[in-house]
């Protein structure tokens, strides 16, 4: 739960969730994934880990004294909430920790039962692994064939590269906004779209949040409420203040490089990707398509969604290579970014018809992407949580690509690529597969043109 706006208009509904949280824990339960090894049993509970928990009551303390909140009622919850935690911490670590296991396929059957009722999809899992399977190999060939160019023997010497080129830390928050410019004047120079009147500010984590952040799954860019009128929203950065020693400036500066901030937070998150699809969906005629991807407190609302949402951030990202937005190093680490794709949606695939454990996804995911070994049993135990999820990237964009050569061809001459896009994020979050129909249909009836000439 994060505070986005100014805690006097949001303070009674931030105590009632506080209050809910008790009752969830205590009397309902809460869901965890129970993995085990050959020396110990491990409870990984998303989006909150154990260090998070006992960070709660100290973020707690400072947003009342950051935002000077008197209302004795938030407090009252508050502490609620910080034993609820408590509690269920204390509950991972005793009872449900006493019954490890290694299940956590949700089946062949169920899975492809989300690809056609939830993505819509046509194909069967063995399709989508097949496609990742091919894609995993073709983006390793490329990786490899080109590493030589950037001076190294492979592709983790050419990514390693990436953190040398950051801003200095006087410059650090200046470089969002000023590639966020860069970035929409590319979209609208090559006319890639209609980039709407919707700003976006790049600001620090507030200071009550800083202590959990790093547990938990952070999102610093979250959709904002599709019936909340805001006029300019906050996306939340890692924190790099002057204050800070040397060693950890540089080290967050390494993390946070410029490939980072343009590909992940302007590119995908803040610019053309979900920032400008949110403000299309919001206006979409579906009332499904204008929630079915905002953020909530377990991923996006509706799981129909997650196709578009993902999809066309990542094929955005592709977009801002074609103009030139990338530099050769960047467009290099992109292809590493679909390298990752291919092997998440073929870890979704294995993991849930049983043809992976939790540890046989986790060292895929160190052995074929180069992921550190507690990001990839994290991000097994995550793909185990949300079956059929992991593949939206991939499969989503995909189908973009296809759609796009598809309507190409379709209108010749005629085609115009921002009204493409334009057309195409009219629609909302909803399902590619029901887009590309819908958008088929029109243009059959009106004679292989767009309707919106």
């Amino acid at each position: 739960m994060f505070i986005i706006r100014h805690f006097i208009l949001v303070g009674p509904a931030v105590s009632s969730r506080l209050v809910r949280i008790r009752r969830v824990a205590v009397e309902k339960g809460l869901v965890a994934i129970i993995t085990s090894d050959d020396t110990d049993c491990r409870v990984t509970f998303d989006l909150n880990s154990q260090k998070s928990l006992c960070n709660f009551g100290q973020g707690v303390d400072r947003l009342i004294q950051d935002q000077r909140i008197n209302d004795r009622r938030f407090r009252d919850a508050a502490d609620k909430a910080r034993v609820a935690f408590a509690d269920f911490q204390s509950h991972l670590g005793s009872e449900l920790h006493k019954c490890p296991t290694q299940e956590v396929a949700c089946g062949e059957e169920a899975f492809d039962r989300l690809l056609r009722r939830g993505h819509f999809l046509d194909w069967d899992a063995k399709k989508v692994a097949s496609l990742a399977e091919g894609w995993l190999v073709a983006c390793e060939i490329e990786l490899e064939a080109h590493a030589a160019e950037f001076g190294a023997s492979d592709w983790r010497g050419v990514l390693k590269r990436l953190a040398d080129h950051h801003p200095p830390v006087d410059q650090y928050y200046a470089r969002y906004r000023n590639l966020w410019e860069s970035c929409r004047s590319a979209v609208e120079s090559n006319q890639l779209l209609t980039w709407p009147d919707y700003p976006i500010q790049y600001v620090a984590q507030p200071r009550w949040l800083r202590r959990a952040a790093p547990h938990l799954y952070f999102l610093s860019y979250r959709s904002p409420a599709p019936y909340d009128e805001i006029s300019l929203v906050d996306y939340l950065v890692t924190p790099i203040e002057p204050e800070m020693a040397p060693e950890e400036q540089k080290r967050l500066l390494q993390a946070t490089n410029d490939s980072v901030i343009k590909l992940n937070h302007v590119v995908h998150h803040g610019g053309p990707g979900h920032h400008v699809q949110n403000w299309y969906a919001f206006r979409a005629r579906s009332r499904i398509g204008q929630v079915a991807a905002v953020d909530c407190a377990s991923r996006i609302a509706l799981f129909c969604g997650g196709s578009m949402a993902e999809g066309w951030a990542c094929y955005v990202t592709d977009l801002m290579g074609e103009v030139g937005f990338l530099t050769p190093l960047e467009q290099y680490a992109e292809h590493h970014n679909w390298l990752r794709m291919a092997a998440r949606a073929l870890v979704d695939v294995r993991l849930h018809s049983g043809a992976f454990t939790l540890d046989q996804a986790a060292q895929f995911y160190q052995d074929r992407i180069g992921m550190p070994p507690e990001a990839a049993r994290n991000e097994a135990v995550k793909n185990s949580m949300f079956p059929a999820t992991a593949l939206i990237y991939l499969v989503g964009s995909k189908r973009i690509h296809a759609l796009r050569r598809e309507m190409e061809v379709r209108q010749g001459a005629g085609f115009d690529l921002r009204r493409f896009h334009d057309r195409f994020l009219s629609y909302g979050s909803i399902p590619v597969t029901l887009i590309a129909d819908a958008m088929r249909t029109t243009t059959a009836q009106h004679g292989g043109s767009d309707e919106t000439k």
